[in-house]
């Protein structure tokens, strides 16, 4: 599903104390990328370059469903570059 799933509520909790960033994968929502064919790896790349672009230092990754699975392999691919992993 895309960020509009997501409960606005637990959205604006996190964001009292932390700076958050959603965004769609590519393929979902409104999303600039588009593809046929794509794994988790490639889905994990795809938030590295973002967290690059970013300028984003060691942030936390929240992951949930399918999310879960594309935050693992980026944990796994990037171990360097982020600082928790969150899996829900």
């Amino acid at each position: 599903s895309d960020i509009s799933s997501w409960d606005e509520r637990f959205i604006n909790a996190l964001a009292r104390n932390h700076q958050v960033i959603i965004f769609n994968n590519r393929n979902i929502g409104g999303s600039a990328i588009r593809s046929n064919q794509y794994t988790s790896q490639s889905l994990a790349e795809d938030t590295y370059q973002l967290i690059e672009k970013l300028g984003l230092k060691s942030p936390t990754i929240l992951g949930v469903s399918m999310g879960g699975m594309i935050a693992q392999q980026l944990a796994v691919l990037h171990s360097d570059k982020i600082s928790r992993l969150i899996l829900v």
